[in-house]
């Protein structure tokens, strides 16, 4: 069970991280 937890949580952080850009740069270019 604890290593997918782990697995979720990699698998959760990429997303993350590959969403990140998509939501900064409109604001970013808006400024």
């Amino acid at each position: 069970v604890r290593d997918v937890k782990v697995l979720y949580h990699i698998t959760g952080a990429i997303t993350f991280v590959n969403e990140i850009p998509w939501v900064v740069e409109p604001i970013y270019l808006a400024q």
